[in-house]
């Protein structure tokens, strides 16, 4: 992996962790089209450490309030949230492994696309950040262990699903980026499992660094630009691009096969 390599994956992260598009499904194309067969672990653990501080700073009134109350009730709300999308992601991954390898990408993007479409369409409701129950939570977190599939973005999930339950746009933007602490936290876990004493030395340390750099700044002006659309509710063009992305990886996949 070049320096340049990482810088782009670096940007991609940033850019699709938390725009409804799907980071995981957009790394998977920009990997093929690289020709990187695999992102260095230690690499994939730095970005997602990258992106946590990311939206740690965006929403550091709630993230400092949690920690002053780790017992309170939205740090109850968010255990309400993760626990399914745990025991989801887990389930889907052991059901559906081809899945989780790129097999079904496009059509993952589609279903994004799909979500997206009715959060467009659904109306604004009044429900506050206040009133989120845990019965939300808990809809929501289904909702985000769907998306742990590849193509399916978790933001694109957490907006529709917040939109169901009644929950106005400003809390559903709030309380769907408060969820994804807890899950960029578990995969970057995950990924600390995995990861190789020696893998320091395999990467390019100014590559790590511009990488690193990369995703936290794009990762932070994301997220302060998506909160902005998703409370004004702005997401058609959105929809409109991920379902192209998705017909033209099918395409990809079943006749022309150049990427994939």
């Amino acid at each position: 992996m070049s320096v340049i390599d990482a810088v782009l994956l670096g940007i991609l992260q940033g850019l699709t962790e938390f725009l409804p598009i799907s980071s995981s499904g957009h790394l998977t194309i920009l990997q093929s089209i690289l020709g990187i067969k695999d992102t260095p672990m230690l690499f994939s653990v730095l970005l997602h450490l990258s992106t946590l501080v990311a939206v740690c700073l965006c929403l550091k009134d709630e993230v400092l309030y949690i920690l002053r109350h780790p017992f309170g009730r939205l740090t109850r709300l968010l255990v309400s949230a993760t626990a399914p999308t745990v025991v989801i992601a887990l389930l889907l991954k052991y059901l559906f492994p081809a899945t989780f390898s790129g097999e079904h990408l496009g059509f993952c993007f589609i279903i994004t696309s799909i979500f997206l479409l009715f959060s467009h369409f659904l109306p604004s409701f009044s429900r506050k950040f206040e009133d989120i129950s845990h019965r939300d939570a808990l809809v929501m977190g289904i909702f985000q262990g769907i998306a742990t599939l590849p193509g399916i973005s978790r933001s694109s999930s957490g907006i529709l699903s917040g939109a169901l339950c009644g929950l106005s746009r400003d809390s559903v933007a709030r309380f769907s980026f408060l969820m994804s602490i807890p899950a960029i936290l578990g995969a970057l876990v995950l990924d600390l499992f995995t990861l190789e004493a020696s893998a320091l030395s395999e990467l390019p340390v100014m590559g790590v660094i511009l990488g690193c750099l990369c995703a936290a700044v794009v990762g932070y002006g994301c997220v302060k630009w998506m909160m902005r659309l998703i409370s004004r509710g702005r997401l058609l063009s959105f929809s409109i691009y991920t379902a192209v992305v998705g017909v033209l990886c099918i395409i990809d996949k079943y006749v022309t096969h150049l990427i994939f």
